[in-house]
């Protein structure tokens, strides 16, 4: 459900302005090697004057739903929950990130929400 363009429904966030999510069936699992993700996540932030393109992340989905990845930006480290809701026909998709800094800066969330573009 997730596969996919997504942009953010707050054409002004400061935050993240779009996803794009792939999804990679992964049916054969080599023994001895470890498995590899199941999604891949490219997340875009809200720069001027074109948006930051945050680079794509694997990720896989976890017991209650969500995909989870985790994203080291060198001064910060985004812990990023993804999740698809579809709504009366209409295709959401909830993004939770944990921004984690390595100085001193206050570390924060933002929990923005999607539309299939």
């Amino acid at each position: 459900m997730e596969d996919g363009h997504w942009t953010n429904v707050d054409s002004s966030t400061r935050s993240i302005t779009k996803v794009d999510i792939e999804f990679v069936c992964r049916d054969v699992h080599i023994p001895g090697e470890p498995p590899k993700p199941s999604y891949y996540i490219n997340l875009f932030g809200s720069c001027h004057p074109t948006d930051c393109d945050w680079g794509v992340a694997g990720g896989n989905r976890d017991s209650s739903g969500w995909i989870r990845t985790t994203i080291d930006h060198g001064y910060a480290t985004r812990h990023v929950w993804v999740q698809g809701y579809d709504s009366s026909g209409v295709d959401w998709l909830r993004v939770y990130i944990w921004t984690d800094f390595h100085d001193r800066r206050q570390d924060y969330a933002s929990d923005e929400w999607f539309l299939r573009s």
